[in-house]
């Protein structure tokens, strides 16, 4: 899969992204109605900004048509978020080597952008073509 709710940075978001999928692995449609139950069930309706708050972003997304898009830029940003926190990993061991040589330390700020990198390449393969995932 392209997306899990790990990629958003938004907590609410996370939460609505994980009830769509719960939703659509049992077989349910996922709208606004049924995602505020979903969010109601698990008791996470205020958190997520209640009904309101799902009927606005309902209402941001322009069409189902660029859904690809969508997930691919919610992605992206991800992965970059992702980059900037080994960045800053690597900064503070340069920093504070605690007694890792340079070697060491190359090694490791290599394996970090490579699992960021392999992440990625796993996340373009995964992708799903979108008429695979609306009903017809």
């Amino acid at each position: 899969d392209l997306l899990n709710d790990a990629d958003f940075y938004r907590y609410e978001h996370k939460v609505i992204y994980a009830a769509i999928g719960r939703l659509i692995n049992s077989g349910r449609p996922a709208d606004v109605v049924t995602v505020y139950d979903e969010l109601i069930a698990i008791g996470k309706a205020d958190e997520c900004g209640g009904l309101g708050y799902l009927n606005a972003l309902a209402q941001s997304v322009p069409t189902a048509a660029n859904l690809r898009r969508y997930s691919e830029i919610v992605r992206e940003r991800s992965i970059l978020r992702k980059l900037i926190g080994a960045g800053d990993e690597v900064i503070a061991d340069a920093f504070n080597p605690q007694g890792r040589s340079v070697a060491q330390l190359l090694d490791e700020a290599q394996a970090k952008m490579y699992r960021i990198g392999e992440e990625g390449a796993r996340a373009q393969n995964g992708l799903v073509d979108i008429d695979q995932l609306l009903p017809t």
